[in-house]
């Protein structure tokens, strides 16, 4: 099975109304992508900034992480889905 790094669109609503649409990782491939890998560990790979007025906050959308070489699929969950 060919898994990959792929990103989806996101129609997005920001704390003060503003509505956008920001493309998040859905699925990485730690072969590939590493940097996503730590991105994901820290958190910071599932933040959106809003274009209209700057603030930034995270969304609860699952990540699931392929590592070909280990032959491993996970899927990580933000607190708020687990």
């Amino acid at each position: 099975m060919e898994l990959g790094t792929s990103q989806r669109r996101v129609r997005c609503v920001c704390p003060k109304g503003h509505v956008f649409i920001a493309l998040l990782h859905d699925s990485i491939e730690v072969c590939e992508d590493s940097a996503l890998l730590e991105g994901l560990a820290d958190g910071g790979m599932q933040l959106v900034r809003c274009p209209h007025c700057g603030t930034v906050w995270p969304l609860a959308e699952p990540v699931l992480m392929h590592d070909s070489a280990r032959e491993r699929i996970a899927l990580f969950l933000p607190d708020v889905l687990a």
